[in-house]
């Protein structure tokens, strides 16, 4: 693959790579940083939402304060109270009342006929305890309930139609002042009802749409448990002007089962209560007014909420307060869903029954319990369906209750429009790599071919010099960029090469010719080692036949020491002989003749000894002469020869030391001659002069004596030149082991000195080889 498709393929996948790399980090980080933007966006539209709910609630029951706080210092609410608290109590006096089993009885009559069927249609097929409310109930109770219930002309869902009662009663007379003006207020705030309540004996002494609860006893009567009870004990244990009140969320039984709560004031009059409640002023309200104030009216989209969103009331027990979303819209289907675990079967039977699960079904989850603590949060939880949604609880205080206001949606439709912009930035992150790609292909095609035509170029002229080996031929090196650089260091390289390979010729001619020196110097080397090698083998020889010759000498000269003990011996015997000469003085002659024929072998036998100390001084003479020829020849071997040169000048002191005892020898045999030839003498004339032998017989015995001497400085002198030739005999064996040593030491110098001539014919063929590579070359 060309160089120019290289670098095409490579820019290429490197952009490409380079643009997938930021678009993936630019998608990413843009999708992360969306997601993170969109995910604020639903957390604070989720709290926008929650915090418009709140605002809602926080609203209406601000509202429902004020109002209860106003009417109740309303003078007309203040004597309304003061005008039916008496009448209340005096009615009984006021009309003919019928025995009280009779009147309960007619109360529950008119309750099973016309009471319990609006009952069993709103509770959905329950029945009212009528029997356990009329037993709680007093005397001025069910005579006002038969005055204004059963004896009302109006349906019993319209009791609170009726202004006049027509009965002539002081009761009657206050109903027909108050009770436009109160079912005004009722009906405009949505209340199921208004109640005045009185302080003192906690009775419901007027109610403006007349239920059950009407003038029953917050006390002791049925209702005495419920809600409003609790809320009636609560303020009348702590009255306090300008107190609201507000009662748990509950299933009221006084008004069909429906989820209602109560709001109460305390009501005093400046005159004649100014200090403790004359009474209160008590409001019903229905749990459905949060229902459609949490729904916006059941416009969920137009608050915020979407397809799927939600927002609910939760008591802090876990009972919905409000209708879920999905139990108002398709509420069979919503509650085949609902998670049903640890809910009493009655409760469920009573939510299929009214298809609402707003006050029966309890939400146990850790988000209600948060809130109730005061704690608010947003994150993925499960909702009373089961469902995992995202989710927004937060606290709201409704009276002295702390409520969770939760504020759901589906997780799809909350992070739907995450989806779809990382669609869409995967969609544009696609065609950006895409549109990149094939822009970076045709500027990665562009600039190839701005690199690869100078590089072809170059390459070519490469190619050429190769073919050629022209080192004199020169590449273009036009331009600034990084190419033309390298042309003009090409050239610089082929320049530096064209005078290196002349300087290699040069020098490899040189070598060349210092290699064919060199053969010819080794060759001659050789040669002179292998003459020294033979000198030496001559000098072995010669050292061998000198230490036989001196091994000869030092026989002769133990026989000559033999024999200077015999004369010593023969001396002792002169001696002996001269001592008994008066005896044998008749043997002289032939003694004498004896002794003369014994000089004479003496004379002879220190010839011959003279003879072989002239033979050892030559042989000393022509063995310092070899040692100086083999130092010559060891100073020409160089660093080779010095050992060899060493063993020479040991072999030439050896040689001194041989000539200097031969000298010495040589004196002694000239005085043991002249001392033989005066004996010989010295017989001769006693020979002639026999006849003075006994007068000179003191002095032949001095003569002996002097003899005896002479004989032994012979026998040491022999003894001496013994231990002499000895010496010079061990010392020509370690010379002949030297020049051994020196042998095999030129033997190694001959082998490697051919070594040395064929590694000069190995450097001559190579500077030859070089010489001959380097002329290919054109410099």
């Amino acid at each position: 693959m060309k160089i120019s498709t290289r670098l095409m393929l490579g820019s290429s996948l490197l952009t490409i790579l380079a643009v997938v790399v930021s678009s993936g980090i630019t998608g990413w980080l843009a999708l992360d940083r969306s997601t993170d933007a969109v995910g604020r966006s639903v957390e604070q539209q989720f709290m926008a939402v929650a915090a418009g709910r709140q605002g809602s609630v926080s609203s209406l029951l601000q509202s429902h304060h004020d109002l209860l706080l106003s009417l109740a210092n309303n003078r007309m609410t203040q004597e309304a109270i003061y005008g039916f608290v008496r009448p209340f109590v005096s009615y009984r006096y006021e009309v003919t009342p019928p025995k009280l089993d009779a009147l309960r009885s007619a109360m529950a009559e008119w309750y099973q006929q016309h009471y319990r069927p609006l009952y069993e249609q709103r509770t959905r097929g329950e029945t009212p305890p009528v029997a356990e409310w009329l037993s709680a109930i007093r005397l001025e109770g069910l005579l006002l309930q038969q005055a204004y219930m059963a004896n009302n002309p109006n349906p019993v869902e319209q009791l609170g139609a009726m202004i006049d009662p027509q009965d002539a009663t002081i009761y009657g007379q206050q109903h027909l002042r108050y009770q436009e003006s109160f079912a005004e207020v009722t009906q405009r705030y949505g209340y199921h009802d208004l109640m005045l309540v009185d302080a003192a004996s906690h009775e419901v002494i007027y109610s403006v749409n007349k239920g059950p609860v009407f003038a029953t006893s917050l006390k002791d009567g049925p209702f005495a448990q419920s809600a409003l009870g609790e809320l009636l004990a609560r303020m009348a244990a702590a009255p306090q002007a300008g107190q609201f009140s507000v009662s748990r969320f509950s299933l009221f039984a006084g008004h069909f089962d429906e989820q209602v709560v109560f709001f109460g004031v305390p009501v005093y009059h400046p005159v004649y209560s100014p200090d403790t409640p004359l009474g209160y002023l008590v409001a019903q309200l229905p749990a459905e007014r949060f229902t459609a104030l949490m729904s916006a009216g059941g416009n969920w989209q137009e608050i915020g909420l979407g397809a799927s969103g939600d927002a609910y009331l939760v008591a802090p027990d876990g009972r919905l307060v409000t209708e879920p979303r999905s139990v108002l819209t398709e509420p069979e289907q919503a509650l085949q869903r609902l998670d049903v675990r640890a809910q009493p079967a009655a409760r469920l039977a009573a939510m299929q029954r009214h298809q609402a699960v707003s006050g029966r079904y309890v939400f146990d989850s850790p988000v209600v319990h948060d809130a109730a603590a005061g704690k608010s949060g947003l994150g993925q939880k499960p909702n009373p369906f089961g469902e995992a949604v995202l989710m927004s609880w937060q606290p709201l205080q409704v009276g002295d209750a702390t409520f969770a206001l939760i504020t759901e949606q589906s997780l799809e439709e909350s992070y739907g429009a995450v989806g779809a912009m990382r669609s869409e930035i995967v969609l544009s992150i696609v065609l950006a790599v895409v549109i990149m790609g094939l822009l970076a292909a045709l500027a990665s095609w562009l600039l190839t071919r701005m690199v690869a035509n100078p590089l072809g170029r170059l390459s070519a002229s490469i190619i050429e010099i190769v073919h050629q080996r022209d080192m004199t031929r020169r590449m273009p090196d036009r331009g600034n960029d990084e190419i033309g650089s390298i042309s003009l260091a090409l050239n610089q390289l082929f320049e530096t090469f064209a005078g290196l390979i002349a300087r290699i010729r040069s020098t490899s001619e040189q070598t060349a010719d210092a290699a064919t020196r060199n053969v010819s110097t080794s060759q001659d080397c050789r040669d002179v080692a292998l003459h020294q090698r033979q000198a030496l083998t001559e000098l072995d020889v010669e050292s061998s036949a000198l230490q036989e010759s001196i091994g000869e000498v030092a026989r002769l000269v133990g026989e000559s020491a033999s024999q200077a003990r015999q004369a010593d011996q023969s001396a002792e015997q002169g001696h002996d002989s001269v001592s008994k000469v008066s005896r044998m003085i008749h043997q002289l002659a032939g003694e004498v003749a004896n002794s003369c024929d014994s000089m004479q072998e003496l004379q002879q036998a220190a010839g011959d000894i003279v003879s072989v100390l002239d033979t050892i001084e030559g042989i000393a003479e022509q063995t310092n002469l070899l040692a100086l020829n083999a130092a010559i020849e060891a100073a020409r071997a160089g660093d080779q020869g010095r050992g060899f040169a060493v063993v020479a000048d040991e072999v030439r002191r050896l040689s001194r030391s041989t000539q200097d005892a031969t000298g010495q020898i040589q004196t002694m045999l000239d005085r043991l001659r002249s001392t033989v030839s005066d004996a010989a003498l010295g017989l001769a004339q006693e020979q002639e002069t026999a006849a003075q032998c006994l007068q000179g017989a003191s002095q032949a015995e001095q003569l002996l004596v002097a003899i005896r001497d002479q004989v032994a400085d012979i026998t040491r002198a022999s003894g001496a030149i013994d231990s002499a030739i000895l010496e010079e005999s061990r010392r020509a064996q370690r010379m002949g082991e030297k020049l051994a040593g020196i042998h095999v030491q030129a033997q190694n110098t001959a082998e490697a000195m051919t070594e040395l001539t064929a590694n000069a014919r190995a450097q001559e063929e190579l500077a030859l080889q070089v010489q001959q590579a380097s002329a290919e070359f054109k410099v």
